[in-house]
């Protein structure tokens, strides 16, 4: 840990800090120009949301061979549980809908009723299409 000498403090409160809150940022750096020179991006490949919040490889390198490179590799635990999760979370939403839809708001014992059912059917159509991919 580095502890500044009272020069350096003077000189940081009193000179930088006031000299670098009157600074702007440049207009063409900020972070709705990146498709500009010299913030676009090398390739010209364009990644969904969930690829890159997803980050199931800490380098990132799974991306560059599926994306760039074209190739193709298996899933590993942790995808085929964010799919198996995702699927599911993606059928009781839409379940759910459906439900509320067909009862209305007076019939949302009997959603609920409906929602406890659970189709163990889906997961397995869950886990097909994971292999298949």
């Amino acid at each position: 840990m580095y502890f500044p000498t009272e020069e350096e403090r003077k000189n940081l409160i009193k000179g930088l800090l006031p000299k670098s809150r009157k600074l702007d940022v440049n207009e063409e750096l900020r972070g709705w120009n990146w498709h500009k020179p010299p913030l676009e991006p090398i390739y010209e490949v364009k990644l969904a949301l969930h690829e890159v919040a997803g980050y199931y490889c800490p380098t990132g390198r799974d991306l560059y061979l599926k994306r760039v490179q074209g190739i193709v590799v298996r899933p590993n635990k942790a995808m085929v549980i964010g799919g198996l999760l995702h699927g599911a979370l993606a059928y009781l939403l839409t379940r759910a809908k459906r439900e509320i839809y067909l009862k209305g708001i007076g019939g949302c014992e009997e959603a609920l009723e409906a929602l406890r059912d659970p189709k163990i059917s889906v997961i397995g159509d869950f886990i097909r299409d994971i292999d298949k991919s």
